[in-house]
């Protein structure tokens, strides 16, 4: 009696058990459920860490941040306005991202990644822009070589310096100066199509010189173009003999 006494209560037991498990059990079900949201319509979303570090920044056009934020300062950056999505690293500063836009005259998308501290070094990129009724095209990749020893931060500064010369003649000086200074870096790859129709591949050296076209032109002809170290048209011949 008393062995058919103990199972009874531990049947009772493991069943009283098993009821609470599965009470818990799809109440947590319909937690979850209620988290599902079937559509969502907003004009900005930012992705942040615990301590409110950037991530991510999914935008559209009017909320899309035009100015950089580096080490805790806001520069004018002077971005046009897209929707897009912005990407941040660790220190909260903007490392690349997908930027898209367009309408009847200009319409194109753009995915770019920066190098730390600097621009961009990498981009796809496709452009559409209509121009006296015709429209003209570039698509394709592109690299560039920034400097390690110069910085975003220094270039905007230096901007910023630059914007407060009262003479027009005189900025456009001091950015020549910053250009020849290797500011800016050099876009020294690009595999695609050009403004002019051409399609191919064209390098440069580290400091913007032409070096190599292979390409097909806009009239369908095939065309390969080499430039010496100053930038003149030469063959491979010659340029075996200068290495």
């Amino acid at each position: 009696m008393n062995k058919k006494l103990n199972l009874l209560i531990a049947y009772n037991v493991l069943l009283t058990i098993a009821l609470i498990a599965y009470v818990l059990y799809t109440n947590t079900l319909n937690n979850q459920n209620q988290n599902i949201v079937e559509e969502l319509t907003v004009e900005r979303i930012n992705i942040v860490e615990k301590d409110g570090t950037p991530k991510i920044i999914i935008t559209n056009k009017e909320r899309q941040p035009t100015d950089l934020v580096i080490e805790g300062k806001s520069y004018d950056y002077g971005r046009g306005k897209a929707g897009g999505i912005l990407m941040y690293n660790d220190l909260g500063e903007e490392m690349g991202g997908y930027l898209f836009s367009g309408d009847e005259k200009e319409h194109g998308f753009n995915v770019s990644f920066d190098q730390f501290k600097n621009d961009q070094i990498l981009a796809l990129r496709s452009s559409e822009i209509l121009r006296d009724g015709n429209k003209q095209k570039l698509y394709g990749l592109a690299l560039w070589e920034r400097p390690d020893s110069i910085t975003t931060k220094q270039i905007l500064e230096e901007e910023e310096r630059i914007e407060k010369i009262i003479s027009e003649q005189e900025r456009q000086n001091e950015y020549e100066k910053l250009e020849k200074q290797g500011y800016y870096g050099a876009n020294t790859f690009f595999a695609g199509r050009l403004w002019n129709g051409s399609t191919g591949l064209f390098l440069r050296d580290k400091t913007g010189n032409g070096k190599i076209r292979l390409f097909i032109d806009e009239e369908g002809n095939p065309r390969l173009e080499l430039f010496d170290k100053n930038g003149e048209p030469t063959s491979i011949e010659k340029i075996s003999n200068e290495e």
